[in-house]
C-alpha cells in the first residue's frame, strides 16, 4: 500500500506478562534481514499463545541502561574475526572484524532455525549481536564479501548458551538498536514515560512515534542491503521506513526497562520490521483498542468476541488477513480505475485544444473562403471563444476533478465511496458481489483467497473492456469533430473547383 496509518497489536500472554507487538504500515529493504529479498509493502500479523507461568524481574524504570561490553573473558579469533563471548548469559555476544575484505556478514542461528544476518566494516570496532531464541546451541557463521553480493565462508561455531533469564536480549543496545547514555531518544523516553504505568509508558512511545515521524517513501525505494537505523537521526529527520520506526520505539521502550525485541522479516511475501513488548501489566484487549482511536469498529468487535469467546488469536489472525486481502483488492480497483482515468483525461485534453486551438483556424479557412461554420462545428466555435474568455470556470473544475480523483484512490473514505460507487455500472456489479462475498467468508481462509483470485480475473477483466471501449469513444468523437468540419469545407471547395 502505499503507505496507509494502520496499527495492530499482539498479545502473547505468558503467566503475568503480555507481549504487544506494533506493525507500522510501509516497509524499505534491510540489510540486516532474515533473508535476503525485495522489500515489499508491509501487512501485519497477529497470534496469541498461552504458555506456563515464568518469573521474570522488573527492571521498568529502575535505572539500569543495559549497554554491552567486550571485556575479554571469553574470546575467540579467526580469520580477522574476534568474538567475544563473555555475556551469553545476558544473551548477546560481540564481534568485531579486521580482515582484508570490504565487509563481513555474520549468520546467528539458534533453536527457531530462524537464520539472523549481520553486517559489518573491517573497521575493529565491536558490536554487539543478540541471542534471541533463547537458552539452547547457537550457530555461528561468519563469512567474507568476494564481490558484489557473494560471501565465503570463513568458519563456523556452535555456542552454549544460557540465558540469566529469557528477557535479557531483549533489553540491551545491540547492531540493530543501537543507544548509549548520550542518545537523545533515551532522554525523550524518559520524559515520555515518567510516572506512568508500563502500559501507559508503552502507549505514549507508540503515540510520539505515530504521530511524529512520517514514511519516507523515498528512502524506502533506494535503501541497500546492510542498512541499519539510527535512532537519533530518525528523531532529527522525523522521517523512516518501518525499521527505523521499530528501531526508534525499541530503543525507548528498552531504555526504560521494558524488554523490547525487534523482528524483521516475511509474513508471506510482505517484508517488514515489528516489535514486541513484555508487560507485567494485564488488561482488556479490545478496550486498549478502544482508547487508542485509530481502529474501526469492525476491528474493535472482532476483538471483543474473540475475547468473550477465548479465540482471540483465531480472530486476529483472520483479522490481519482480511486487511490484507482488503488492502491488495483495493489495489487491483485503483489500478484498474488509474488507465480509464488517464484515457479520459487525455480525451479531454485533445477535445479541448481541437476546440480552442484548431476550431478558429477552421473558421479562419471558411472566412476566406467567404462562407461561415455551420451546424454542430459552429456551437463547438462558439464553445472554444466562451472558454478562452472565462477560462478560469474550465480550470477550477479540472482541479476538484483532480481532486476528487485523489481522494478516491489515496483516502481510506475515498476508497469507501469508491466501492460503492462501482456497484453502480453494470460492468462492475459481478466484482462488487464478489468482494462482499470475499469480505463474508473471510474467516474461511480458503474460501476467501478462491475469492479473491476471482475478484482479481474480474478486475482484469474488466480493465480489458474498458481500455478499448475508451480508446474507440476517443477516436469517434475527434474523428466526428474533424468530420463536422471538413465536410462543409470539401464541398466549398469542390464548388470552387
Amino acid at each position: 500500500m502505499k503507505h496507509r496509518e494502520q496499527y495492530f497489536f499482539r498479545f502473547l500472554k505468558r503467566g503475568s506478562i503480555f507481549l504487544l507487538v506494533f506493525c507500522l504500515v510501509g516497509c524499505g529493504a534491510s540489510g540486516s534481514d532474515r533473508s535476503a529479498g525485495k522489500a515489499e509493502e508491509q501487512k501485519t500479523e497477529v497470534q496469541l499463545e498461552v504458555q506456563g507461568t515464568v518469573d521474570i524481574p522488573n527492571y521498568y524504570h529502575k535505572g539500569n541502561l543495559f549497554l554491552p561490553q567486550a571485556d575479554g573473558k571469553v574470546t575467540e579469533e579467526q580469520e580477522g574475526v574476534s568474538l567475544d563471548l563473555s555475556h551469553t548469559d545476558q544473551g548477546y555476544f560481540m564481534v568485531a572484524y579486521q580482515g582484508s575484505a570490504d565487509k563481513l556478514m555474520v549468520q546467528v542461528e539458534g533453536s527457531d532455525n530462524i537464520p539472523y544476518r549481520y553486517y559489518f566494516e573491517p573497521d575493529g570496532r565491536y558490536n554487539a549481536l543478540p541471542l534471541t531464541a533463547g537458552n539452547g546451541n547457537y550457530a555461528v557463521s561468519a563469512y567474507e564479501n568476494v564481490g558484489d553480493n557473494r560471501y565465503a565462508l570463513v568458519f563456523t561455531k556452535t555456542v552454549d548458551v544460557v540465558l540469566a533469564n529469557e528477557v535479557l536480549p531483549f533489553l540491551y543496545s545491540n547492531q540493530y538498536v543501537n543507544f548509549n547514555e548520550d542518545t537523545k531518544a533515551v532522554t525523550l523516553a524518559k520524559k515520555l514515560t515518567e510516572g506512568k504505568t508500563e502500559l501507559e509508558a508503552v502507549q505514549a512511545v507508540y503515540e510520539y512515534v505515530v504521530k511524529n515521524i512520517v514514511y519516507d517513501e523515498e528512502k524506502a525505494e533506494t535503501v541497500k542491503s546492510g542498512y541499519l537505523p539510527n535512532v537519533d537521526e530518525t528523531l532529527k529527520t522525523k522521517k523512516g521506513i518501518c525499521f527505523d520506526y521499530a528501531a526508534l520505539m525499541t530503543a525507548m521502550l528498552r531504555s526504560s526497562g521494558i524488554p523490547t525485541r525487534l523482528d524483521i522479516g516475511y509474513a508471506t511475501n510482505i517484508y517488514h520490521a515489528w516489535i514486541s513488548t513484555y508487560l507485567e501489566e494485564t488488561g482488556i484487549f479490545y478496550e486498549a483498542l478502544q482508547r487508542a482511536g485509530v481502529f474501526p469498529d469492525y476491528v474493535i468487535q472482532m476483538a471483543k468476541l474473540g475475547e468473550e469467546t477465548g479465540n482471540l488469536d483465531v480472530t486476529m489472525k483472520g483479522l490481519a488477513a482480511y486487511y490484507e486481502r482488503e488492502e491488495n483488492t483495493m489495489q487491483d480497483i485503483r489500478s484498474a480505475i488509474s488507465y480509464p482515468l488517464m484515457i479520459l483525461c487525455m480525451l479531454l485534453t485533445i477535445m479541448l485544444v481541437m476546440i480552442v486551438k484548431v476550431m478558429p483556424v477552421f473558421n479562419q479557412v471558411y472566412e476566406q473562403l467567404g462562407s461561415q461554420i455551420t451546424g454542430p462545428a459552429a456551437v463547438l466555435l462558439k464553445t472554444g471563444e466562451v472558454l478562452k474568455q472565462y477560462w478560469v470556470i474550465p480550470a477550477v473544475f479540472i482541479c476538484i476533478f483532480a481532486a476528487g480523483v485523489w481522494w478516491l484512490l489515496k483516502t481510506i473514505k475515498g476508497n469507501t465511496v469508491l466501492r460503492r460507487l462501482t456497484g453502480r455500472f453494470f460492468s462492475s456489479k459481478s466484482i462488487v458481489k464478489r468482494l462482499n462475498s470475499a469480505r463474508i467468508s473471510s474467516a474461511l481462509s480458503k474460501i476467501a483467497v478462491q475469492v479473491d483470485e476471482e475478484v482479481t480475473a474480474e478486475i482484469q477483466n474488466f480493465v480489458s473492456v474498458i481500455e478499448p471501449t475508451m480508446v474507440i469513444i476517443l477516436s469517434i468523437l475527434v474523428g466526428a469533430l474533424l468530420l463536422s468540419v471538413m465536410m462543409p469545407l470539401m464541398g466549398i471547395l469542390s464548388v470552387i473547383g
